[in-house]
């Protein structure tokens, strides 16, 4: 759990240091400026959430699905499937929001083809955080069902990476709060859409983004608490 805390922690510093570099151009009046360094800030920080979360999914092959009686009358269980069920319709909330605001950025950089720097850089962008949440996503349900082997109690496989996991989204969501409403975009892709309907898509799926990543901590804590508890 050490080598997951300080990877975190580095991620947190890192996180801040951009932040601080943003809000400094901001004040200055760079705003191109400011909106590179978030955008370049997103790149990094998706692609290293999708390595962490592959890393995990492949350390966590080493845990059991554990054998639950259907015909079992535990409310114990059944209350923890009714807060796994509402936990899993948030998140899937959150991704919808992710993904539609994701795609929404996407389909105006294609529509405008203006393949300039910036704008290939925020298709990078937009693709990592796909690709990150989705894969994410499948981690939450697939490690929320998993229990750890008695055998394995000690090496606890997958749970510094879920540390970091939990780190890693609670930054994001910091970064997101914010500036995500601060933060420039590609000028095209405001006038393919229209001052009006870009700020109506902004304001209604920016902050189910800033929701995905809150709940995706949680939903990690609740793995790091329940999956690798002592009984079960």
């Amino acid at each position: 759990m050490v080598i997951g805390l300080f990877a975190g922690y580095g991620f947190v510093i890192g996180t801040f240091v951009s932040m601080v570099l943003f809000y400094g151009y901001s004040g200055q009046s760079k705003y191109f400026d400011a909106a590179n360094v978030y955008t370049i800030t997103d790149i990094i920080q998706h692609c290293l959430g999708f390595v962490a979360c592959i890393f995990a999914l492949w350390r966590m092959r080493l845990l059991n699905f554990p054998y639950h009686d259907p015909h079992s009358h535990d409310p114990h269980h059944a209350a923890h499937a009714n807060q796994e069920l509402l936990d899993m319709i948030l998140l899937a909330v959150g991704l919808i929001g992710e993904l539609c605001f994701s795609i929404s950025g996407l389909m105006g950089l294609y529509g405008t083809r203006k393949w300039e720097p910036f704008s290939v850089a925020l298709v990078a962008a937009h693709v990592a955080r796909i690709v990150q949440a989705i894969v994410q996503s499948f981690l939450i349900c697939i490690a929320s069902k998993l229990k750890i082997n008695q055998s394995r109690k000690r090496d606890h496989p997958g749970k510094q990476t879920i540390t970091f996991l939990i780190i890693l989204n609670i930054a994001i969501f910091i970064m997101n709060l914010f500036e995500s409403d601060k933060v420039g975009t590609s000028s095209a892709v405001v006038e393919f859409y229209g001052t009006e309907t870009w700020v109506f898509l902004v304001r209604t799926f920016s902050p189910l983004t800033v929701f995905f990543r809150f709940h995706s901590s949680v939903c990690l804590a609740e793995i790091w608490k329940n999956t690798y508890a002592s009984k079960h």
